[in-house]
């Protein structure tokens, strides 16, 4: 197949392009900078790259969905991303007649979600929604839960957190509610699974992930890797959750989501909202999720 990868300069994107290419797709990218694929090795591999001016950069987009098999939407989780720039994305994808688009959409399970709830996924919801309604083309979608280089690189999550001096490990409740994580790595390979399937173009939600986990295993992982002990901090119950967030939204901008977007995850987290207990990977044996453990000893910085 030949797949292009929206937003392929991101660490998802660049992952994603690493396992289409490992699974012997051809692989077109699109994005503004191309110079930040510069030190990563598989960029002479790459059956060509479109560059774009910003994400209603129409001209750049016909040319990206030209003759290609499958998109993938690997743009970053900004209002207008996940919004307009996905839906202008999916509309040159319907003028060039291409019939698999993965979305943007490596997330807890928004279906459970009201608006309201989320500001990032509302965009999603919205999305989803308008392309059913409107498109020839149904999108996929994939739920991962909490994707943990960004959880724990990115933006540190409020629902849990390391501290190195002293070693703790911050919770909020007792620590005992498992959630899903998944590796960018796993997510990528498994993005690349889904669109290879035979109704791929039947689009529809898939859910995977690399563990299942509560806060108390993974300090339990964390101290055998590391060789520390951490100190294990709860930062109050679900309903201090619930005061916490609720103050925040009617104190702050809605434009100033990003905010308080921690307290958000830490609610529906522990809620029980986004809760899982199967898994759509089963059936693509050739991904072998990564363990807590697995992907500490590859992130020292953590």
């Amino acid at each position: 197949m030949r797949v292009l990868i929206a937003g392929i300069t991101g660490n998802l994107g660049i992952a994603t392009a690493q396992a289409a290419l490992a699974r012997g797709h051809q692989v077109r990218g699109l994005a503004r900078n191309p110079t930040k694929l510069d030190a990563v090795v598989f960029t002479p591999e790459l059956e060509s790259f479109v560059k774009m001016q910003n994400y209603y950069d129409i001209t750049a987009l016909d040319q990206a969905v030209a003759g290609v098999d499958a998109v993938i939407n690997c743009f970053s989780g900004s209002p207008e991303l996940m919004l307009d720039g996905q839906l202008l994305l999916l509309r040159a994808a319907e003028r060039a007649g291409v019939k698999i688009f993965h979305a943007s959409s490596w997330n807890s399970d928004w279906t459970r979600n009201k608006p309201g709830d989320h500001a990032i996924y509302d965009m999603i919801i919205n999305f989803s929604t308008h392309a059913r309604l409107s498109s020839p083309i149904k999108p996929i979608f994939a739920f991962t839960g909490a994707l943990l280089d960004f959880a724990f690189i990115t933006m540190r999550q409020e629902w849990l957190n390391f501290d190195k001096d002293p070693a703790a490990i911050n919770f909020w409740g007792d620590g005992t509610h498992p959630i899903i994580y998944t590796t960018i790595h796993d997510a990528a390979a498994y993005t690349v699974a889904a669109i290879e399937e035979p109704d791929a173009a039947d689009g529809g939600f898939y859910r995977v992930q690399s563990f299942r986990c509560s806060a108390l295993e993974l300090a339990d992982g964390y101290e055998a890797v590391r060789g520390v002990t951490l100190q294990r901090r709860s930062l109050g119950s679900l309903q201090d959750i619930e005061s916490q967030l609720a103050l925040a939204r009617a104190t702050t901008s809605p434009k100033q989501f990003w905010e308080y977007l921690g307290l958000v995850y830490s609610k529906f987290n522990y809620d029980g909202t986004w809760d899982i207990h199967h898994t759509d990977g089963r059936k693509w044996k050739y991904v072998k999720p990564t363990t807590w453990e697995e992907w500490l000893r590859t992130h020292p910085e953590v």
